[in-house]
C-alpha cells in the first residue's frame, strides 16, 4: 500500500528525476578527472640518438635473487621516435647480447654515465 503510493508520487516526474541524476553523475564525473588531471605528468620526450635505459620487466628466476638484479637493460641508443611516447631503442656495444625493440617513455630513464675520479 504504501509503495504503491510512492510509486505514484515519482511517476510523474520519473524522467526529470533522470535527467537531474544524469547531470549530477555528470558533474561529479568532471570534478573526478579535474582532480585526476591537476596531479597527472606528462610523459618524458626523448630525441633520437638520447642514450637511454629501459626498466626490467621480466626477472629470470634462479640462483640470483630478483633484489640482485639490476632494474634497467642498458645503455641502449634511441634510434627512432615513433607516436604514443613509443621509441625504437636498440644497444650500441658490441659487448654481450644485442637488444633491440620499442618501448614506452614511462619504462625509459636517461642514462647519465657515472664521473670516476682517480
Amino acid at each position: 500500500m504504501e509503495n504503491d503510493i510512492r510509486l505514484a508520487q515519482i511517476r510523474p516526474n520519473l524522467t526529470d528525476l533522470r535527467k537531474k541524476a544524469k547531470e549530477r553523475c555528470d558533474l561529479v564525473a568532471k570534478k573526478m578527472k579535474m582532480r585526476f588531471d591537476r596531479n597527472r605528468l606528462g610523459a618524458k620526450i626523448y630525441e633520437k640518438g638520447d642514450t637511454v635505459l629501459v626498466e626490467r620487466t621480466m626477472f629470470i628466476k634462479g640462483l640470483t635473487s630478483g633484489k640482485l638484479v639490476p632494474k634497467y637493460i642498458g645503455p641502449l641508443r634511441i634510434i627512432q621516435v615513433l607516436g604514443n611516447d613509443r621509441y625504437r631503442v636498440a644497444s650500441f656495444t658490441k659487448d654481450r647480447r644485442r637488444f633491440k625493440g620499442i618501448v614506452a617513455s614511462d619504462r625509459l630513464r636517461l642514462f647519465k654515465p657515472q664521473k670516476i675520479e682517480l
